[in-house]
């Protein structure tokens, strides 16, 4: 089966006929999809067991498919492209990491002009690439720079991982290295790993071979987040959105962010979604800004497509305090 990605399809065949499965849910992420049929099929035929692919979304360990499972009465989830999580799912499940393929050699030479000036790097990575953290770490030593590796702590499962609602490894050291190395591609985690560490992060993505620093997306991000909270501070009305999936319900930050909100005046209206669609939140014609208190992403990711502002529960208490507002932008 050809891919850039480790799908480990013998290692699941095998577990599914270890747990004798009859029935199993597979689910993957937006980019493995491709891959789905293929793996569905090699499932079916080598083990008896009926697989069934889900169309739901799949954006992390935290959105994993135990409703469908229940409902469809699987005895097994298999879950691809997200390393376990710490919360148990009712369902057995079956974690498969897909970690990336491609080499990472050819990129990293790229790395040293945007670490002129540093003695000790953090050295991180999301999980398609924690395989690599090794091989880098060796490199960047080779090149005179002291390395260190965040031990795993809170949600993320691996030393050096991050999350994008977890960037705990990453604390554990930012405070003893002067720049922060990711290996990852896209923006969301890069933005989130310079946020929570108020240091300078150069991200090496090595599906294209590029190597940036966080310093100007940083500017921009706080920009464009800046100016949703400006635009909030002025409305009347909220509605806090409570995510009711796996992983992402969190009732108590949704009460404190309503008890915020009301000792500040304004009228709050309580919402829950599993799959939230903003198109949804456009109609609601009562409601002047809204926040999320499932996955952040949710509020970063498609805040272009929100046409009132939406904020984090993280950004409703900056918001509500002039002070914390103010110094907002000059926090990266």
């Amino acid at each position: 089966m050809g891919s850039q990605y480790d799908l480990q399809v013998d290692k699941v065949v095998q577990e599914v006929k270890r747990r004798k499965s009859k029935r199993v849910i597979l689910q993957l992420p937006d980019g493995l999809m491709q891959y789905a049929v293929q793996i569905s099929n090699r499932i079916s035929k080598d083990t008896g067991a009926e697989a069934i692919i889900s169309l739901d979304s799949c954006y992390g360990a935290c959105d994993l498919a135990v409703h469908a499972a229940s409902r469809l009465n699987a005895d097994l989830i298999v879950h691809y492209g997200h390393a376990p999580w710490v919360s148990k799912s009712s369902i057995p499940t079956i974690y498969v990491e897909a970690f990336a393929s491609v080499d990472i050699g050819s990129v990293l030479p790229k790395t040293i002009a945007f670490l002129r000036g540093a003695k000790k790097i953090g050295l991180l990575s999301t999980v398609q690439h924690i395989h690599e953290l090794i091989k880098v770490k060796g490199f960047l030593e080779k090149n005179g720079f002291e390395v260190m590796i965040g031990k795993a702590a809170g949600r993320v499962h691996y030393d050096g991982q991050v999350l994008g609602c977890d960037y705990s490894s990453a604390r554990s050291i930012s405070a003893d290295v002067d720049k922060l190395v990711l290996i990852g591609g896209g923006k969301f985690h890069s933005i989130g790993l310079a946020l929570e560490t108020k240091k300078e992060s150069i991200v090496i993505d090595p599906s294209s071979g590029s190597v940036f620093s966080t310093k100007e997306l940083l500017h921009q991000y706080l920009r464009s987040r800046y100016a949703r909270m400006v635009e909030a501070r002025a409305a009347d009305s909220f509605g806090i959105i409570i995510g009711i999936k796996f992983g992402q319900l969190n009732m108590s930050e949704a009460l404190n962010a309503k008890e915020k909100l009301t000792g500040s005046g304004k009228g709050v209206t309580m919402f829950c979604v599993d799959n939230l669609d903003p198109e949804r939140l456009n109609f609601m014609g009562d409601i002047d800004a809204f926040v999320v208190t499932a996955c952040p992403r949710i509020a970063i990711d498609d805040a272009e497509r929100f046409k009132k502002p939406v904020l984090t529960a993280e950004e409703v208490k900056i918001m509500l305090s002039s002070e914390l507002l103010e110094g907002y932008l000059s926090s990266g």
